[in-house]
């Protein structure tokens, strides 16, 4: 079936390494649907990293934690900290 198309995805990093390969897993196939972004919430490190693609795969754009501004250059106007 036809599924909308999608600007952003959030996921939170599983912990394990079986989780670990099914988010990597996860993350070629958001790439093969063309989502803009991709975020993954790292609950043990407290950071939020943002990929964006770039020639079908993600790249970093950033890595960010506590008070730091987060920015997205899909979301240009968005106005969050990652806590």
């Amino acid at each position: 079936p036809d599924m909308l198309a999608l600007a952003l995805v959030i996921a939170a990093i599983s912990p394990g390494e079986l989780n670990q390969v099914r988010d990597y897993v996860e993350r070629i196939e958001y790439a093969a649907r063309s989502i803009l972004e991709y975020w993954l919430i790292g609950p043990e490190s407290q950071t939020i990293t943002v990929l964006k693609l770039v020639n079908e795969q993600y790249g970093e754009h950033g890595v960010f934690q506590r008070d730091d501004r987060l920015t997205s250059p899909t979301f240009g106007l968005l106005q969050l900290t990652a806590s």
